[in-house]
C-alpha cells in the first residue's frame, strides 16, 4: 500500500486479506492459516507476506477478548493482536490493515461460550477499552460510530475496523458503513468448482463497479458438519478423489489474475484460506502505484508555475545568452512569492507547425519556448542544459516539441516532459540543484 496514491479510496483497491486470521488450532475441521506461531505471530507473519485484510473472532472472558473459532481456543488474545499490528503499523507507517471483529460465540453445540451476562453494550465497552490502551492505533472515525469509505491517505499507519458483529451477525453500530454490502460467503459450498463460480462473479461485479461500493469476497468454505465433510485446507488447497484430482479455489483464483481477469481491474477485499505468495502478490499487483519524487517529475500548479518534485524548486528564465535578450539559459531556483513572469509556463499548441502528434510547446511567460540546443544538428546528449528561445513558427523543430507524460505522485498528480528530438526529458540538475540557480537539462525520462 506504501506505493499506491493517498487520494485512492479503500473500495477501488485490491486487498489481500484472510478468514479466520488466526484459526491454527483444531485440525483440519477447524484450522484456516498456515501456523506460524501463537500470541498472534501468525498475525505476523501474514502481514510481512502482505496480507492486509484479517478476520478476528473473540470470546468475552473475564472482561477481556480471547480469540476463538468455534469451540476451539487459539492460543491468542486481543492484546496480542493489537500489540503485533501496532508493531508492524510502525515499522510500515504508509501500510494500514482492515479488521473485521466478530463475536465467535453462539453458546450453541461445537462452540464457544461468552461469559454470563454478556451483551452487545458488554462487548462495546471491552472493545472502547482496548481502543483507549492503544492511543492513535485505530482509524478514529471507525471506532466511534459509522463512517463512509475513506482514501488511503487518511488511514495509512493505522487499523480500519470494518465492522463489529454480535455472534448473530448483527452490527454492534461500528466500522465503515456498507463494507459488507457486496459480499460472497456461501461458506457451506465446498464443491471447489461451484463456490469458484460463485467468487468470480463477485471478483467481476467489483471490477464492473463504478459506485464506490466496497466489495468482500471470501474463497473459503468448510463443509465439517455435512455430507460433504471437507475441511479448510481441502477448500483452498484441492483433493485427490479417485481417479481424479480436485482443483482448489486457490488456485482457480491464482489462474484467474495470472490470465488478467477483468483485465486487470480492482476487485476489492478477498478474504481466503491458506493463501499463497503468489495470489497475494498478483492481487496486490493490481493496486496503482505512485511515482516517487524525482528529478524529472514536474508539479504543476494553477498559477502555471512547474515545480520540481525533488527538491521543490521552480523552472525559471535564468540568464540572456548576451545582449540582445534574444535566448537564455532555463535553470531552477527557489521559487518567488508574488510569481514572476520569468517561473510560468505553459503548454501550447504550436499555433504554426503541428504534427498531430500530441506534442506541445512549452512556453514561458514571456513567450519563449523551453528549447533543447540545436548543437549543429547532432543530437545532444543527456546533461545538457536548455533554453529558452523564439518559437520556431516556420518548421517544425523536434527541439521544441514536448511529450506531456502525466504520472502520480504519492499525494498528486505531477507530469514529465518528453523532448520530441531527442526522446530525453526535462530534468533538474542534481548536482547544482541547492545552488542559487541551478542547471535544468534533459536526462532519461522516469520509469
Amino acid at each position: 500500500m506504501s506505493r499506491v496514491p493517498d487520494h485512492t479510496w479503500l473500495a477501488a483497491m485490491s486487498i489481500p486479506g484472510t478468514h479466520e486470521s488466526l484459526a491454527i488450532h483444531g485440525g483440519d475441521p477447524v484450522q484456516a492459516q498456515q501456523d506460524f506461531g501463537d500470541n498472534a505471530q501468525t498475525l505476523t507473519a501474514q502481514y510481512q507476506g502482505g496480507i492486509r485484510a484479517v478476520d478476528i473472532r473473540v470470546r468475552v472472558n473475564g472482561g477481556k477478548f480471547d480469540i476463538f473459532h468455534g469451540s476451539y481456543p487459539q492460543n491468542a488474545n486481543f492484546d496480542d493482536v493489537l500489540a503485533k499490528t501496532q508493531a508492524f503499523l510502525a515499522a510500515h507507517p504508509g501500510e494500514t490493515v482492515l479488521m473485521r471483529l466478530h463475536s465467535e460465540c453462539t453458546g450453541g453445540a461445537f462452540n464457544c461460550i461468552d461469559d454470563p451476562g454478556t451483551t452487545d453494550a458488554t462487548r462495546q465497552t471491552i472493545f472502547q477499552q482496548y481502543v483507549s490502551r492503544y492511543p492513535g492505533l485505530f482509524y478514529s472515525p471507525s471506532v466511534t460510530g459509522t463512517t463512509t469509505v475513506p482514501q488511503l491517505g487518511q488511514v495509512r499507519g493505522k487499523i480500519v475496523l470494518l465492522g463489529f458483529e454480535n455472534p448473530h451477525g448483527g452490527s454492534i453500530g461500528l466500522g465503515v458503513n456498507g463494507y459488507n454490502s457486496n459480499i460472497e460467503d456461501a461458506y457451506t459450498t465446498v464443491e471447489t468448482h461451484l463456490k469458484w463460480s460463485l467468487v468470480k462473479a463477485n471478483l467481476d461485479q467489483a471490477a464492473a463497479d463504478s459506485t464506490g461500493g466496497m466489495f468482500m469476497t471470501y474463497s473459503s468454505a468448510n463443509g465439517w458438519g455435512t455430507a460433504d465433510a471437507r475441511g479448510p485446507i481441502d477448500v483452498a488447497g484441492g483433493y485427490v478423489l479417485w481417479p481424479t484430482t480436485v482443483e482448489g479455489v486457490n488456485q482457480y483464483l491464482t489462474d484467474y489474475l495470472d490470465q488478467g481477469g477483468d483485465a486487470g481491474a480492482h476487485i476489492g477485499i478477498v478474504m481466503m484460506d491458506f493463501p499463497g505468495w503468489k495470489t497475494i502478490a498478483d492481487i496486490i499487483a493490481r493496486n496503482p502505484t505512485y511515482q516517487p519524487a524525482g528529478p524529472a517529475i514536474w508539479r504543476v500548479n494553477p498559477n502555471r508555475t512547474y515545480v520540481n518534485s525533488l527538491n521543490g524548486r521552480c523552472l525559471s528564465r535564468g540568464t540572456a545568452l548576451d545582449s540582445t535578450g534574444t535566448g537564455g539559459l532555463v535553470i531552477d531556483r527557489a521559487c518567488q512569492n508574488p510569481v514572476p513572469s520569468s517561473e510560468q509556463w505553459t503548454a501550447t499548441n504550436p499555433s504554426a507547425y503541428f504534427d498531430g502528434k500530441g506534442y506541445f510547446w512549452i512556453k514561458s511567460g514571456d513567450g519563449k519556448c523551453l528549447t533543447v540546443p540545436y548543437n549543429n544538428g547532432v543530437t545532444p546528449p543527456a546533461g545538457t542544459q536548455l533554453l529558452w528561445w523564439p518559437c520556431e513558427t516556420r518548421w517544425f523543430s523536434g527541439n521544441q516539441m514536448w511529450n506531456v507524460l502525466p504520472t502520480q505522485l504519492k499525494d498528486t498528480s505531477a507530469y514529465a516532459f518528453a523532448d520530441q528530438w531527442t526522446g530525453l526529458c526535462v530534468t533538474m540538475d542534481p548536482a547544482t540543484a541547492m545552488q542559487a540557480t541551478g542547471k535544468v537539462t534533459q536526462d532519461a525520462c522516469p520509469k
